[in-house]
């Protein structure tokens, strides 16, 4: 009880402090909050944070709002989230407006972060992103790509085939050096993107190739164990 008691104190003087907070130190602070208290919140909880985001949107910088949505994400069910449909359309316009001030890294963690909040963008913002993607393509790392394509396969959204074409020599490229655990995830992750049908032979051979190799990796391992 003491623990609890302590806890409701510590989520009230957080509640209290909101308002003079800004985004990066809501940023810094609410995984801290999520770690020391119960998730989910329950909605009247998560309002007071959901209204200083969303004050704060107009001024923040890309970074922090996709720092601070993250942490939002981990708060509560993306339903009880985006149950707020003014918040999320916010978040989704300020969000595009930053798109182009976004470097390689903050792309993937942006689409990461719509996944984990179950929140699929409107037309013009995947357009916006996918043309960011085309010129970071060159500098992502294969960890960056897995996540941008895992992520937008969840919320159900499709690379336009430029960026496809970018990213797929770059699998290539990785195909010798990525874990088995790696190419499971994106020949999975691909198909959920194009869960109807794959774009053409050379993505279908692709899939087949990352399947394959995930396959022969597995095997290698089970046979390194059993010698061991």
């Amino acid at each position: 009880n003491s623990s609890s008691s302590w806890l409701s104190r510590l989520l009230l003087a957080f509640q209290q402090q909101l308002p003079d907070m800004k985004m990066g130190q809501l940023a810094a602070a609410l995984p801290a909050v999520t770690t020391l208290t119960a998730t989910p919140w329950p909605l009247e909880h998560l309002q007071p944070v959901l209204l200083q985001v969303w004050l704060l949107l107009p001024t923040a910088d890309g970074p922090d709002i996709i720092a601070a949505a993250a942490s939002v994400a981990q708060l509560s069910a993306p339903a009880v989230i985006t149950s707020d449909e003014q918040w999320c359309n916010a978040l989704l316009h300020r969000l595009h407006a930053v798109l182009p001030c976004l470097g390689s890294a903050e792309l993937s963690q942006v689409v990461q972060t719509l996944a984990a909040l179950q929140l699929k963008p409107y037309k013009a913002w995947v357009y916006e992103l996918c043309h960011r993607l085309r010129v970071e393509a060159q500098s992502m790392t294969s960890e960056q790509v897995l996540t941008v394509i895992e992520g937008l396969a969840k919320i159900r959204v499709q690379l336009d085939p430029e960026v496809l074409h970018l990213f797929v020599l770059g699998i290539r490229h990785w195909m010798g050096v990525l874990s088995c655990d790696e190419l499971h995830r994106l020949s999975g992750a691909l198909r959920l993107m194009y869960s109807r049908a794959l774009p053409g032979r050379t993505m279908q051979q692709l899939v087949n190739d990352l399947s394959r190799r995930s396959k022969h990796l597995s095997s290698q391992h089970q046979q390194h164990a059993s010698y061991m």
